[in-house]
């Protein structure tokens, strides 16, 4: 009986070791995708920075060339503001 008990004890931890095996194996296969996972994230979130610092610098282009259009424009309005009241005088005067 007890030789009876003791190999079905036996069977039962060859089960267990078997089981906690797989289990290893299947944890390590997990942690290797996430860190799969996590490289491939990484990588996106650099190349997602690299993107956000040229877009910024193109802003920062297109805002300094804005500045100067602007700047551009308002002298233009000056000027035909001037040359109007010139053409308004003169046809006062006339």
């Amino acid at each position: 009986m007890y030789e009876e008990r003791l190999g079905r004890m036996e069977g039962l931890m060859e089960q267990l070791i078997k089981m906690v095996g797989e289990s290893i194996r299947k944890v390590d296969e997990s942690n290797r995708k996430a860190d799969e996972s996590l490289a491939m994230t990484n990588e996106t979130l650099s190349i997602v920075l690299q993107e956000r610092e040229i877009s910024k610098k193109r802003h920062d282009e297109i805002m300094k060339e804005l500045q100067s259009h602007s700047g551009a424009i308002d002298y233009l309005r000056e000027m035909t503001s001037k040359h109007d009241m010139e053409i308004h005088k003169l046809k006062s005067s006339n």
